[in-house]
């Protein structure tokens, strides 16, 4: 007779083979055996979408791509919703908070991503039923600038909790970031190290991503065209190579990115918009086999 055990272990696998496959744009499959806690890998940001993950040294107020977050003048407070790849019938939302305290920036986020009715499978291949999985992680943070003028650098804590079906672990990390933008230059830089941290159960290794980049800002007429490259390192993944190109014109932003090395991922692309109070953002991966992975961001500043 089968133990309870058992199904459960199967409704486990099967929940991390999901979680993993909804990594999107520069989030991919992981070999057996890797880093728990995979929305730790996801950027709920459309704009960090459309750029296939690209970007860490263009700068930003998204302290999830980037410790180091851009200097504000107001708050600003922003909610977006996505959906993993089509094929994975998933969700992932999420709520972001930057305010300013004379040259520092605080920043708090949270994140949920959720599926439902997940076919259930024992370990002789036996229907269990149908489950949810879901996970949600909080981080709040501040940047600040240096003496060095042009380089600012930022760090957070976060925490959050894996569920699968009954059986849920907690976690808990650390990132850092710097970006550098000499005055008057074209060019900038930035370095980001995530999710240094642990999970309780089993003492579970987290996805830590350690990843550089660089941006460029030409003048092109009436626009500015902003190409980047980066160089990213995830623990439980080959190297990846995100390279994107930023478009813009007055309160228009057009975005695509693409991936080098990894042809089951196709480009990406979004735009924002941003204008007196208010920001829009929209983007979208695609994957060759799972379909697309859109997401939509609103912002207010208050």
């Amino acid at each position: 007779m089968t133990s309870f055990a058992s199904p459960l272990r199967g409704n486990a696998v099967a929940a991390a083979l999901v979680l993993g496959a909804a990594s999107h744009a520069s989030w991919f499959d992981l070999p057996s055996g890797g880093a728990s806690f995979k929305l730790l890998k996801l950027d709920a940001h459309p704009a960090a979408l459309a750029l296939s993950g690209a970007g860490t040294g263009l700068g930003s107020t998204d302290p999830i791509r980037n410790a180091a977050i851009d200097s504000v003048s107001t708050a600003t407070l922003s909610a977006g919703y996505g959906r993993t790849y089509s094929r994975l019938e998933g969700s992932l939302q999420q709520v972001a908070w930057v305010f300013p305290s004379d040259s520092w920036s605080w920043n708090a986020t949270a994140r949920f991503q959720g599926f439902e009715n997940i076919p259930g499978r024992d370990e002789d291949d036996r229907s269990t039923g149908t489950y949810a999985a879901s996970a949600w992680a909080l981080d709040a943070g501040l940047s600040a600038p240096l003496p060095l003028e042009g380089l600012r650098v930022g760090a957070s804590l976060g925490a959050g909790m894996d569920m699968v079906a009954e059986a849920n672990a907690f976690a808990g990390w650390l990132n850092l970031g710097a970006t550098y933008r000499p005055r008057d230059a074209r060019w900038s830089a930035g370095a980001a190290l995530r999710n240094l941290g642990m999970g309780t159960t089993h003492a579970e290794d987290l996805p830590a991503i350690f990843q550089i980049g660089g941006a460029w800002r030409q003048p092109l007429g009436d626009w500015t065209l902003v190409p980047m490259v980066d160089a990213k390192w995830v623990a439980d993944e080959d190297i990846q190579f995100p390279v994107a190109l930023e478009a813009r014109w007055s309160i228009l932003a057009m975005r695509a990115g693409y991936v080098l090395g990894r042809e089951e991922f196709l480009p990406s692309v979004g735009l924002g918009l941003d204008w007196e109070n208010w920001i829009l953002d929209a983007g979208t991966g695609w994957h060759d086999a799972l379909g697309f992975a859109p997401a939509l961001r609103l912002g207010i500043r208050i």
